[in-house]
């Protein structure tokens, strides 16, 4: 697997609501290690605007963002 897109942990918040997608990612994220990558699923398109604007807050790596079958996923590095 390509080292860019090694997976650490992945975080399926499928079904729940803003503001509990980014509240979630940010602790699971503190619990993590400086170089590990986060995958996070979620279908709250509110979602997609508070977890950029936390990577941007955090200064998280954003490395990818798709959208398909109303599922979110973010690839974010810590």
């Amino acid at each position: 697997m390509d080292e860019a897109k090694r997976v650490d942990r992945v975080l399926d918040l499928n079904g729940l609501l803003c503001p509990n997608p980014s509240l979630i990612t940010q602790k699971r994220l503190s619990d993590m290690g400086k170089g590990e990558m986060l995958e996070v699923i979620c279908s709250d398109r509110a979602a997609k605007e508070a977890i950029v604007a936390l990577c941007r807050k955090r200064k998280y790596e954003l490395v990818g963002t798709t959208s398909e079958k109303g599922l979110i996923r973010f690839m974010i590095r810590k």
